[in-house]
Protein backbone atom coordinates (compact mmCIF):
# COMPACT_ATOMS: atom_id res chain seq x y z
CA UNK A 1 0.00 0.00 0.00
CA UNK A 2 2.62 2.37 0.89
CA UNK A 3 4.79 1.77 -2.30
CA UNK A 4 1.07 2.47 -4.01
CA UNK A 5 0.56 5.75 -2.45
CA UNK A 6 4.21 6.81 -2.60
CA UNK A 7 4.13 5.77 -6.85
CA UNK A 8 1.00 7.60 -6.97
CA UNK A 9 2.48 10.48 -5.49
CA UNK A 10 5.46 11.06 -7.60
CA UNK A 11 3.32 10.33 -10.58
CA UNK A 12 1.03 13.50 -10.06
CA UNK A 13 4.25 15.08 -9.14
CA UNK A 14 5.73 14.22 -12.94
CA UNK A 15 2.56 15.17 -14.73
CA UNK A 16 2.48 18.47 -13.26
CA UNK A 17 6.28 19.13 -13.88
CA UNK A 18 5.74 17.67 -17.59
CA UNK A 19 2.81 20.24 -17.81
CA UNK A 20 4.90 23.27 -16.97
CA UNK A 21 7.90 22.04 -18.99
CA UNK A 22 5.00 21.86 -21.91
CA UNK A 23 4.02 25.36 -21.28
CA UNK A 24 7.27 26.50 -21.13
CA UNK A 25 8.14 24.55 -24.28
CA UNK A 26 5.04 26.09 -26.35
CA UNK A 27 5.99 29.65 -24.87
CA UNK A 28 9.18 29.11 -25.90
CA UNK A 29 8.48 27.95 -29.51
CA UNK A 30 5.09 30.37 -30.10
CA UNK A 31 5.00 33.49 -31.79
CA UNK A 32 3.30 35.31 -28.52
CA UNK A 33 6.37 35.35 -26.49
CA UNK A 34 7.57 38.22 -28.08
CA UNK A 35 4.58 39.94 -26.55
CA UNK A 36 5.45 38.55 -23.50
CA UNK A 37 7.53 41.01 -20.51
CA UNK A 38 11.10 38.99 -20.65
CA UNK A 39 12.84 41.04 -17.72
CA UNK A 40 11.30 42.87 -14.52
CA UNK A 41 11.81 42.78 -11.06
CA UNK A 42 9.47 42.37 -8.27
CA UNK A 43 8.38 44.78 -6.58
CA UNK A 44 5.01 43.97 -5.07
CA UNK A 45 2.22 41.05 -6.12
CA UNK A 46 -1.56 42.02 -6.62
CA UNK A 47 -3.90 38.73 -6.36
CA UNK A 48 -8.12 39.10 -7.28
CA UNK A 49 -9.50 35.83 -6.94
CA UNK A 50 -13.54 35.77 -6.73
CA UNK A 51 -12.86 32.33 -6.83
CA UNK A 52 -10.93 29.40 -8.17
CA UNK A 53 -12.76 26.08 -9.32
CA UNK A 54 -10.81 23.07 -9.55
CA UNK A 55 -11.68 20.76 -12.65
CA UNK A 56 -13.81 18.27 -10.33
CA UNK A 57 -16.34 21.35 -9.45
CA UNK A 58 -14.92 21.57 -5.87
CA UNK A 59 -14.49 25.59 -5.29
CA UNK A 60 -11.72 27.48 -3.34
CA UNK A 61 -10.37 30.44 -2.98
CA UNK A 62 -13.23 33.00 -2.58
CA UNK A 63 -12.67 36.56 -2.51
CA UNK A 64 -9.09 36.30 -2.53
CA UNK A 65 -7.29 40.17 -2.30
CA UNK A 66 -4.15 40.44 -1.23
CA UNK A 67 -1.23 42.58 -2.03
CA UNK A 68 2.27 41.31 -1.11
CA UNK A 69 5.42 43.75 -1.29
CA UNK A 70 9.09 43.92 -1.68
CA UNK A 71 10.09 42.64 2.07
CA UNK A 72 6.93 41.36 3.22
CA UNK A 73 6.89 37.98 5.55
CA UNK A 74 3.28 36.61 5.24
CA UNK A 75 2.21 32.98 6.75
CA UNK A 76 -0.88 31.73 5.17
CA UNK A 77 -2.96 29.87 7.12
CA UNK A 78 -6.83 28.12 6.46
CA UNK A 79 -8.42 24.79 6.32
CA UNK A 80 -7.70 21.87 4.80
CA UNK A 81 -8.80 22.39 1.18
CA UNK A 82 -9.27 25.60 1.77
CA UNK A 83 -6.81 26.02 -1.50
CA UNK A 84 -3.35 27.27 0.36
CA UNK A 85 -1.26 25.45 -2.40
CA UNK A 86 -3.36 26.01 -4.86
CA UNK A 87 -3.03 29.94 -4.06
CA UNK A 88 1.13 29.39 -4.37
CA UNK A 89 0.92 27.38 -7.60
CA UNK A 90 -0.91 30.16 -9.06
CA UNK A 91 1.59 32.87 -7.95
CA UNK A 92 4.05 30.45 -9.22
CA UNK A 93 1.99 29.82 -12.89
CA UNK A 94 2.19 26.61 -12.36
CA UNK A 95 -2.04 26.85 -12.74
CA UNK A 96 -3.87 29.33 -14.93
CA UNK A 97 -4.32 32.39 -13.78
CA UNK A 98 -5.37 34.87 -16.47
CA UNK A 99 -6.54 38.13 -14.74
CA UNK A 100 -5.78 36.76 -11.48
CA UNK A 101 -2.07 37.66 -10.48
CA UNK A 102 -0.44 40.22 -11.06
CA UNK A 103 3.29 41.47 -10.88
CA UNK A 104 4.70 45.33 -10.47
CA UNK A 105 0.97 45.54 -12.30
CA UNK A 106 1.66 43.35 -15.42
CA UNK A 107 -0.90 40.22 -15.55
CA UNK A 108 1.21 36.94 -14.89
CA UNK A 109 -0.05 35.55 -18.20
CA UNK A 110 1.40 38.52 -19.98
CA UNK A 111 5.34 37.43 -18.10
CA UNK A 112 7.92 35.13 -19.62
CA UNK A 113 8.63 31.98 -17.64
CA UNK A 114 12.11 32.78 -17.68
CA UNK A 115 11.93 36.08 -16.37
CA UNK A 116 9.18 34.71 -13.48
CA UNK A 117 11.75 32.21 -12.44
CA UNK A 118 14.57 34.79 -11.97
CA UNK A 119 12.29 36.19 -9.58
CA UNK A 120 9.95 33.79 -7.82
CA UNK A 121 10.58 30.25 -6.58
CA UNK A 122 8.35 27.61 -4.87
CA UNK A 123 9.44 24.59 -2.46
CA UNK A 124 6.56 22.50 -2.03
CA UNK A 125 5.67 19.86 0.51
CA UNK A 126 6.68 17.02 -1.28
CA UNK A 127 9.92 18.08 -2.95
CA UNK A 128 11.36 16.49 -5.93
CA UNK A 129 14.66 14.28 -5.65
CA UNK A 130 16.72 13.01 -7.84
CA UNK A 131 18.50 10.02 -8.37
CA UNK A 132 21.69 11.68 -7.84
CA UNK A 133 24.22 13.16 -5.11
CA UNK A 134 23.65 15.97 -2.88
CA UNK A 135 25.22 18.60 -4.42
CA UNK A 136 23.92 17.53 -7.84
CA UNK A 137 20.55 18.10 -6.30
CA UNK A 138 21.38 21.64 -4.93
CA UNK A 139 22.96 23.23 -7.84
CA UNK A 140 21.28 21.25 -10.76
CA UNK A 141 24.15 21.85 -12.81
CA UNK A 142 24.48 25.52 -12.16
CA UNK A 143 27.62 27.17 -11.02
CA UNK A 144 27.98 28.00 -7.31
CA UNK A 145 30.75 29.29 -4.97
CA UNK A 146 31.75 26.94 -2.17
CA UNK A 147 30.78 29.72 0.00
CA UNK A 148 27.46 30.21 -1.52
CA UNK A 149 27.01 26.14 -1.30
CA UNK A 150 28.04 26.15 2.78
CA UNK A 151 26.09 29.23 3.82
CA UNK A 152 22.57 27.80 2.26
CA UNK A 153 24.03 23.88 3.73
CA UNK A 154 23.90 25.74 7.84
CA UNK A 155 20.86 27.55 7.06
CA UNK A 156 19.13 24.37 6.25
CA UNK A 157 20.71 22.85 8.72
CA UNK A 158 21.94 20.23 6.54
CA UNK A 159 25.53 19.63 8.07
CA UNK A 160 24.63 16.54 9.80
CA UNK A 161 24.22 14.67 6.55
CA UNK A 162 27.11 16.46 5.24
CA UNK A 163 29.13 15.52 7.72
CA UNK A 164 28.12 11.90 7.77
CA UNK A 165 28.13 11.41 4.25
CA UNK A 166 29.17 14.26 2.43
CA UNK A 167 28.12 16.28 -0.73
CA UNK A 168 28.57 13.79 -3.04
CA UNK A 169 26.55 10.73 -1.36
CA UNK A 170 24.37 9.11 -3.78
CA UNK A 171 20.79 9.91 -3.29
CA UNK A 172 18.31 7.10 -4.42
CA UNK A 173 15.22 8.12 -6.79
CA UNK A 174 12.66 10.32 -4.60
CA UNK A 175 14.98 10.36 -1.79
CA UNK A 176 14.13 6.91 -0.07
CA UNK A 177 17.73 6.26 1.53
CA UNK A 178 17.36 9.53 3.45
CA UNK A 179 14.37 11.40 5.82
CA UNK A 180 11.95 13.19 4.91
CA UNK A 181 13.05 16.26 6.94
CA UNK A 182 16.16 15.77 5.04
CA UNK A 183 14.27 15.65 1.56
CA UNK A 184 12.71 19.14 2.96
CA UNK A 185 15.93 20.86 3.49
CA UNK A 186 17.79 19.57 0.46
CA UNK A 187 15.02 21.35 -1.70
CA UNK A 188 15.12 24.22 0.17
CA UNK A 189 18.87 24.69 0.01
CA UNK A 190 18.41 24.31 -3.71
CA UNK A 191 15.79 27.36 -3.65
CA UNK A 192 17.72 29.33 -1.51
CA UNK A 193 21.21 29.34 -3.26
CA UNK A 194 19.65 31.10 -6.25
CA UNK A 195 17.87 33.48 -4.01
CA UNK A 196 14.57 34.33 -5.73
CA UNK A 197 13.37 37.65 -4.67
CA UNK A 198 9.91 36.06 -3.73
CA UNK A 199 9.98 32.84 -1.87
CA UNK A 200 7.12 30.72 -1.84
CA UNK A 201 6.99 27.58 1.05
CA UNK A 202 4.52 25.01 1.11
CA UNK A 203 4.17 23.56 5.03
CA UNK A 204 8.17 22.84 4.37
CA UNK A 205 8.44 21.70 7.88
CA UNK A 206 5.85 19.20 7.73
CA UNK A 207 8.61 16.18 8.50
CA UNK A 208 10.67 18.08 11.06
CA UNK A 209 10.99 17.95 14.79
CA UNK A 210 9.98 21.21 16.56
CA UNK A 211 13.03 21.78 17.79
CA UNK A 212 14.82 21.26 14.16
CA UNK A 213 11.90 23.27 12.52
CA UNK A 214 12.59 26.23 14.88
CA UNK A 215 16.05 26.43 14.49
CA UNK A 216 16.16 25.82 10.77
CA UNK A 217 13.08 29.24 10.86
CA UNK A 218 15.54 31.29 12.43
CA UNK A 219 18.25 30.61 10.09
CA UNK A 220 15.98 31.55 7.44
CA UNK A 221 14.98 34.64 8.70
CA UNK A 222 18.61 35.61 8.91
CA UNK A 223 19.26 34.10 4.90
CA UNK A 224 16.18 36.40 3.82
CA UNK A 225 17.02 39.56 5.40
CA UNK A 226 20.35 39.56 4.61
CA UNK A 227 19.11 39.17 1.29
CA UNK A 228 16.27 40.85 0.86
CA UNK A 229 13.85 38.02 -0.30
CA UNK A 230 10.03 38.37 0.27
CA UNK A 231 8.76 35.65 2.03
CA UNK A 232 5.00 33.73 1.66
CA UNK A 233 4.84 30.42 3.58
CA UNK A 234 1.87 27.99 3.97
CA UNK A 235 2.12 26.74 7.48
CA UNK A 236 -0.29 25.43 9.54
CA UNK A 237 1.64 24.81 12.70
CA UNK A 238 2.39 28.18 13.39
CA UNK A 239 6.01 28.09 13.48
CA UNK A 240 6.27 30.90 11.07
CA UNK A 241 4.17 33.30 12.79
CA UNK A 242 7.22 35.25 15.00
CA UNK A 243 9.30 36.06 11.78
CA UNK A 244 5.85 37.02 9.80
CA UNK A 245 4.81 40.60 9.48
CA UNK A 246 1.55 39.51 8.59
CA UNK A 247 -0.63 36.61 8.97
CA UNK A 248 -3.06 35.90 6.16
CA UNK A 249 -6.44 33.17 6.74
CA UNK A 250 -8.10 31.89 3.64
Amino acid sequence: TRTLADSFSYHKEIKGIARLLSNVLVEENGNNINNKIKKFSFEKLLINIDQFVYPDGNVALQDINILIENGDKICIKGESGSGKSTLLHLIAKLEESKGKVFYNGIDISDITYDSLFDNVLLVNQEPLIFQSSIIDNILLGDSYTQDELEEVIKTCKLEQIIEEHGYHYELSESGGNISGGQKQRIAIARILIRKPKLLLLDEVTSALDPRTAKEFIDKLNEFINKYHITLLSVSHKGEFDNICNRVLYI
